[in-house]
């Protein structure tokens, strides 16, 4: 265990959703929900707003119920 690590994180019991990820990777006609991770890459253009967003200071948690902007426009 690591110095930096807490003693208790040892005793911890594995995520059940990696084994659940484990058991479902080679099988055939199952659709995978557990962790949201597609099986395609970012389109590029996600990719550029992500960095730009970074780079001008736009790195906090939104508030719980969204961005108002964006719920604005998603009701148009």
């Amino acid at each position: 265990m690591s110095k930096w690590a807490s003693s208790s994180l040892g005793s911890m019991e594995p995520n059940p959703f990696g084994a659940i990820r484990q058991k479902l990777q080679g099988m055939k006609n199952v659709i995978n929900l557990s962790s949201g991770d597609p099986e395609f890459s970012t389109p590029q253009h996600i990719v550029e707003a992500a960095i730009e967003a970074l780079r001008s200071g736009d790195t906090h948690y939104t508030m719980t119920n969204g961005i108002p902007e964006l719920r604005n426009e998603i009701s148009k």
